[in-house]
């Protein structure tokens, strides 16, 4: 009796735990809550996630959605969604009286691979008058077909700064020529994307900040916006930037500067994270000599990398070079081998190489039915150069 009347003083002393429960399933999962908070108020967040966990264990559904939350936020490196969504299904399925912001989360992590269930989820936690991310909201409306209802969330979205439903509205003001309203949705989402990168570190932000000014379209196009952007993108870590800026500096392409030294720069960055496309872009200007000195041997070591890795123009350029002698030592078969290969995956620049060469015997025994049969191949693709053949040659 006295154990008792002690289990009993105690969980009276313990605090009501957000509403998620009339009553608790065990006085253990009571106190690991607890505790669970006051390690959070101090900022030790493992081990509040273990306390959390722990009455996961014993099946408070409480706990599951606590544990839930931290395994879906926090420092991106230790997060666990699968895990997060695996507690929060536990959670839901128990009583009606679950927390309605379970609702809302599960809807959020289950969002694109379970669109119809992650809205059913969020028109349950709105019913309850639970926050729903205004944004997703949107996007699966419109998705399913729900438009019209949509509007009021892309509107509350706006308002909330919220990423997604910015980027929706631009998609929306651009389909419909809107181009005011597409402006100045894109300066709201320029300031989220200045804000998520300030103060929260998201440096997938600087991103898209460079893309907002380099396409030209939600916003009038700058170039040395998009450039300052993609280097703080392309710092942090970002493949696509690094690509974008040794494209752009090697070849001046779409307004870029052609600068040889940053082109350099951010191309032997990309070797050296593995970006295979940035390895075949430099290999190409180190072979060809524009803009950077020619180096054949970094030119052919860098086109072996990417057409091992399967890049037809890699395999295309390696192939010409070793097959006309003129940058590398000649290999005949070699050459004909990687053109081939590329010709095989309908690279029009390699059918056009081989069509030549068999043409004019250049390395190969002439063969102008097969030069032919490989130049209507190209043309089939719409190269210029087969096409000029045609009109040369008939």
């Amino acid at each position: 009796m006295r154990a008792l009347g002690l289990a009993v003083l105690l969980t009276a002393a313990l605090p009501a735990c957000d509403g998620l429960y009339h009553e608790r399933p065990s006085l253990y999962a009571d106190n690991r809550i607890q505790r669970g908070k006051a390690d959070l108020a101090r900022g030790d967040r493992a081990a509040a996630l273990a306390h959390y966990e722990a009455a996961a264990a014993r099946g408070d559904p409480f706990g599951e959605y606590k544990a839930a939350q931290l395994h879906s936020g926090g420092p991106r490196a230790e997060r666990d969604e699968e895990r997060a969504v695996e507690l929060l299904r536990r959670a839901v399925a128990k009583r009606s009286d679950v927390r309605p912001e379970a609702w809302a989360l599960l809807g959020r992590l289950i969002a694109d691979d379970e669109p119809e269930e992650a809205l059913a989820l969020f028109r349950r936690a709105d019913a309850a008058r639970a926050d729903v991310p205004p944004g997703e909201m949107a996007r699966l409306l419109i998705e399913q077909g729900f438009a019209d209802e949509a509007e009021p969330w892309l509107a509350r979205g706006r308002a909330e700064d919220d990423v997604i439903a910015l980027r929706l509205s631009i998609e929306r003001a651009l389909a419909a020529r809107a181009h005011g309203d597409a402006e100045r949705y894109a300066l709201q989402l320029a300031d989220v994307y200045r804000d998520l990168l300030e103060y929260e570190g998201e440096t997938w932000a600087a991103w898209e900040l460079a893309r907002l000014h380099d396409e030209g379209e939600a916003l009038p196009r700058d170039v040395g916006e998009a450039i300052r952007w993609y280097t703080v993108a392309a710092e942090a870590g970002e493949v696509r930037a690094m690509r974008r800026l040794a494209r752009g500096f090697l070849q001046g392409y779409d307004g870029f500067p052609v600068n040889a030294t940053e082109g350099r720069r951010w191309g032997e960055r990309g070797v050296a994270v593995g970006d295979v496309a940035t390895t075949a872009y430099l290999g190409r200007a180190l072979l060809t000599g524009e803009p950077l000195a020619r180096d054949p041997a970094r030119a052919e070591e860098l086109l072996l990398i990417a057409a091992a890795e399967g890049h037809n123009a890699a395999m295309t350029d390696l192939g010409r070079a070793y097959l006309t002698g003129e940058v590398l030592a000649q290999h005949v078969e070699r050459g004909l081998t990687l053109l081939e290969a590329a010709a095989a995956a309908d690279n029009a620049s390699a059918l056009t190489a081989l069509g030549w060469a068999y043409w004019n015997g250049d390395g190969v025994p002439q063969n102008r039915d097969r030069a032919r049969t490989f130049m209507r191949q190209a043309q089939a693709l719409g190269h210029p150069s087969a096409e000029k053949f045609f009109e040369l040659f008939g």
